[in-house]
């Protein structure tokens, strides 16, 4: 059986494109069956079969593209007077360090070839030679940011030639950038299906995950040797994690948090899938680089919210078997504190609020006993080993 099904596809910031594709029963590809899972699912995912991945080849000509195109809009750009005055005030400010170079320009500083380069074009500018400055313009990587900025001052009303040739050269950008980002959506799918979320849904993950792409493409720089998957890998994660972090929760959380949550997960899915017992917080905690404390604080932070309009909330109040247990309990505690030695039991009472229900310091246990606090925290442990006694603890355990 077969349906059509309609889907929205982001392929720009701004633009969305109604696709119709077929639904099949089934997906030929059984790594994606958690995608096929829903019917727009199988909708994106018969649409991306469609899609053949870039090679290196036409991953280079579609970045020389974009690049050739920018040197077009700085080309364009230079042809006003005004704007051509104030790139070369830009460039000397840099030189002088009044402004940070990576702000103006594509620049490294292992670049030694933009270093070369730079240097040449400020003796240039310093020296008057204008035959040598165009020259040395055309192969200045202007940072992309700057350059839309003063695309923007030029007016059609006043220099329409050049700002015809932005526009031709922004619309070349755009397009590219989009063919980037259209190749590469398998990405965002993989990588949405290895990062599970309980509040976001799949699909909802792969369009954050797009969104990181068209980050990515706007930032890629080929020159720097990387493929674009790997450099977009990090964007599409850094979308996924963000998106879950604003509109998962009914409470905000911070990213980190949830990073935090998710290595524990992690962990946890780990040590299932090796070991039969359950693992402790300790270990826990150990794999996934944090603390013990930490990982309370961020289980605490990730629990399911309650409306208060739920007809389903369980009552708090303990029922009159758990009143009572926790009174027996209660009991056989008291009277094991009680076995022990007279300064033994009394921190024990102070520090864990035993009989007013109010718990003290150790600095302030201290200072009843006119003790160190080290003293203190000797006499606890001891108090607490002695407690730990098999015997003890199974008279605890009995009730």
């Amino acid at each position: 059986m077969t349906t059509p099904q309609h889907l929205s596809l982001y392929t720009s910031r701004h633009d969305r494109v109604e696709v119709c594709v077929t639904v099949k029963a089934s997906v030929p590809n059984a790594s994606l069956s958690q995608l096929a899972s829903s019917r727009a699912g199988q909708s994106y995912l018969a649409e991306l079969q469609s899609i053949a991945p870039l090679t290196r080849e036409e991953e280079w000509q579609l970045a020389l593209r974009i690049e050739n195109s920018e040197q077009a809009m700085l080309q364009a750009i230079l042809e006003v007077p005004d704007l051509a005055r104030q790139v070369c005030s830009l460039l000397l400010a840099a030189a002088d360090g009044q402004q940070p170079i990576h702000q103006l320009l594509e620049y490294s500083q292992n670049d030694e070839v933009a270093h070369a380069r730079l240097r040449r074009l400020v003796s240039a500018l310093t020296s008057r030679n204008n035959d040598n400055i165009s020259e040395l313009l055309q192969n200045i990587r202007f940072h992309r940011k700057r350059l839309e900025d003063l695309a923007n001052q030029v007016h059609p009303e006043t220099h329409p030639e050049a700002a015809a040739r932005i526009a031709k050269a922004r619309r070349t950008i755009q397009t590219t950038k989009r063919e980037l980002v259209r190749r590469h959506l398998w990405l965002a799918v993989r990588i949405a299906i290895r990062l599970p979320s309980r509040r976001l849904d799949l699909l909802d993950r792969i369009q954050e995950g797009n969104l990181g792409l068209m980050q990515a493409a706007d930032r890629f720089q080929v020159r720097k040797g990387v493929r674009f998957a790997t450099y977009a890998a990090f964007w599409v994660r850094r979308g996924i994690h963000r998106a879950t972090a604003e509109q998962g929760y009914c409470v905000r959380l911070p990213v980190q948090v949830l990073e935090a949550a998710y290595r524990a997960e992690q962990s946890q899915r780990r040590h299932d899938a090796k070991h039969p017992d359950p693992a402790s917080e300790q270990h826990i905690a150990q794999s996934a680089a944090m603390s013990v404390e930490r990982l309370r604080e961020v289980k605490r932070g990730i629990g399911d919210s309650v409306s208060i309009d739920d007809h389903d909330i369980a009552d708090p109040m303990p029922s009159v078997e758990q009143q009572i247990g926790d009174w027996q309990r209660v009991q056989v505690l008291h009277a094991q504190v009680a076995s022990l030695d007279n300064r033994e039991k009394r921190v024990l009472t102070l520090r864990y609020g035993l009989e007013s229900g109010e718990e003290l310091s150790r600095e302030d246990t201290a200072n009843v006993f006119r003790l160190t606090t080290e003293r203190i925290r000797q006499l606890e442990n001891q108090a607490l080993q002695r407690l730990q006694h098999p015997c003890r603890k199974t008279l605890l355990l009995a009730v």
